[in-house]
């Protein structure tokens, strides 16, 4: 089949309209494209529906205006896919406990796209994954229902760049893009430039998938360094947020990086597992990467070790933590560290606070925990302070002049001046 050209609005389907999804289905809208959002949690379909966002970033002003225009609905059935021009797949892509790639929601959504299919369709993947996964994965479930790629649609691969609650916008991400064939790129580069201000095509989409794994393994490891540097300072007596500092002032061959209480979220924790997997696949293996997943996750044993070498036994002590999504101003604990330290704390018999402005309530291990008021008597009657994540809309002033004692992971206490009851990472 010749590559078809659509006209302007395309009818899109965004698959998964979570943190990737929700909001590339409304800059596609918001260029004018008919959206369809569709997902499998009805929670997330009735939201979009009557205009309530769920992410950080979109307002939920923005869009109700979008649905009441008709530029965006959502659903949970799958049929509607006969009537799009294109089917962009954001689904998660997360790790099993033994650390191995699984792509059971990706297979599922897109063996249910497959019969659905109109001629002509564009299929773009952006979930995270190995290198592989578009030709090797997608492409054979796509062609099951008897079609041809090139032939009967088109497949892409375009990786998420999304950098939720943080510039820049969308918009201004550079957009990689890679196809099966030539049409394919071309069919995908049609709507995508449609809504973002730089496309950068690669030969294939290995080339892409991989380029994504680089990008979060590459902060893995530059976080682990400094994690690990972070250390080593305090067992030399130096801070190491000064020790950065100084080192950043060199304007040519260094980029700076922050120590914390570990890595968080859907991608830097979980990407370079997807590497590692996809070189062992190959014959090879990285010892860096392996040594900055270790570095990484002993991070919240070493907050806990701190503490202990501070409090002394934490049994029955009454700590605080402060921040446990994974990241600032994010109301997600995906694979956040805050939480590692938590469940540890909690096994050596700590009675655990947290206060955290973006998440309400939590369960680890079983335990449910309730986010409590930051208050002077809170603050007065806790033994100690952990800052795990550093939200803005925290009032550390509160927690300097208050706290008996405070372990900053995050620096988030700088210029408050010389504090004689806090100890940085």
């Amino acid at each position: 089949m010749e590559q078809a050209r659509v006209s302007s609005p395309w009818r899109v389907g965004v698959i998964g309209i979570g943190y990737v999804g929700l909001p590339l289905a409304v800059l596609l809208a918001r260029r004018s494209h008919r959206v369809l959002g569709i997902d499998v949690n009805q929670k997330r379909v009735d939201a979009v529906n009557t205009g309530q966002s769920y992410v950080e970033g979109i307002s939920s002003r923005g869009l109700a205006r979008l649905v009441r225009r008709g530029r965006l609905r959502a659903s949970s059935n799958y049929d509607h896919i006969h009537d799009l021009d294109a089917v962009i797949l954001c689904l998660p892509t997360p790790v099993d406990e033994n650390g191995l790639p699984d792509l059971s929601a990706l297979v599922e959504a897109t063996r249910s796209v497959a019969p659905r299919l109109k001629p002509g369709a564009l299929v773009v993947l952006e979930s995270s994954s190995y290198p592989g996964t578009t030709e090797d994965l997608v492409r054979p479930l796509l062609e099951a229902a008897g079609r041809k790629v090139g032939k009967d649609f088109y497949l892409a691969y375009s990786p998420e760049r999304v950098n939720p609650a943080a510039p820049p916008p969308l918009e201004r991400i550079p957009k990689l893009l890679s196809g099966v064939t030539l049409g394919c790129v071309d069919m995908a580069e049609q709507l995508y430039r449609t809504a973002f201000r730089r496309l950068v095509r690669v030969s294939s989409p290995r080339v892409a998938e991989m380029a994504k794994l680089v990008e979060n393994a590459h902060r893995l490891v530059n976080i682990a360094f400094v994690d690990d540097m972070a250390q080593i300072s305090h067992k030399l007596g130096l801070d190491i947020w000064e020790v950065l500092e100084a080192a950043g002032t060199k304007p040519f061959g260094y980029t700076p990086y922050l120590p914390g209480p570990g890595v968080g979220g859907h991608c830097i924790p979980v990407d370079p597992l997807y590497l590692q997997w996809s070189a062992r696949g190959a014959g090879t293996d990285s010892p860096l990467i392996a040594a900055a997943v270790e570095v990484s996750r002993s991070m919240p044993r070493y907050v806990v070790k701190r503490l202990a070498s501070h409090l002394g036994e934490l049994d029955g002590r009454r700590l605080l933590l402060l921040g446990v999504a994974y990241k600032q101003n994010v109301s997600d604990v995906r694979e956040s560290p805050a939480l590692d330290v938590l469940e540890k704390l909690a096994e050596v018999g700590a009675e655990i606070h947290y206060h955290d402005p973006h998440i309400a309530a939590l369960k680890v291990a079983g335990h449910e925990y309730r986010s409590e008021v930051l208050t002077t008597q809170l603050l007065r009657t806790v033994e100690a302070v952990v800052v795990l994540t550093a939200h803005d809309s925290v009032d550390y002033r509160l927690v300097a002049d208050e706290a008996r004692w405070v372990l900053d992971t995050r620096n988030a206490l700088s210029g408050l001046g010389p504090l004689p009851n806090l100890e940085r990472l």
